[in-house]
């Protein structure tokens, strides 16, 4: 009888001892979907790409910009992920101090785009697409119809001025 009892219990504990692994199971992937977002696989272009301009970058109020310089402009786009980037940077550009009309040419694997930028802001579209870890070179030629120095002592001839750029 005695021997009944205990097949009975090495019987249900067994089921028990299932259930609460099972339990447990849910409850360490549940947790773990949560905490790596297994829905996201890609990650976000925005956070991956980069523009870098040869001018230094320079601030108001917290916000960047750069000048380009007349003349040739050599911009480098890269991808720091470790998956292909495909997409357009789009670029804010503004006229230079001395108000004149520019005109952009930009060179990219060996096309020629070229946009007049006038008073109001302006955005120069490019086409890219980065290979993994992949860095290129575009060439941002701006023309100006004379130059554009200022009188506060700054010897750079001024072309234009980049507010903001974007990938998407």
């Amino acid at each position: 009888m005695l021997d009944n009892v205990f097949v009975g219990f090495a019987k249900y504990s067994r089921k028990i001892v299932g259930i609460c692994l099972l339990i447990l199971s849910i409850i360490v992937i549940s947790y773990s979907a949560y905490l790596l977002k297994i829905e996201v696989t890609e990650s976000e272009p925005k956070n991956n790409v980069a523009l870098r301009f040869p001018t230094p970058t320079e601030y108001v109020d917290n916000d960047p910009f750069w000048w380009l310089l007349n003349g040739s402009n050599n911009i480098r786009m890269i991808n720091f992920s470790d998956e292909r980037m495909k997409g357009v940077f789009t670029i804010q550009v503004y006229p230079n101090p001395c108000k004149d009309n520019s005109i952009i040419e930009v060179i990219h694997n060996n096309l020629k785009n070229r946009s007049i930028i006038k008073t109001n802001t302006n955005s120069i579209k490019i086409m890219a697409d980065l290979k993994p870890y992949q860095s290129k070179d575009l060439d941002l030629r701006v023309i100006n119809s004379k130059s554009c120095f200022v009188s506060n002592g700054d010897n750079r001839d001024f072309g234009v001025l980049v507010s903001s750029w974007k990938f998407r």
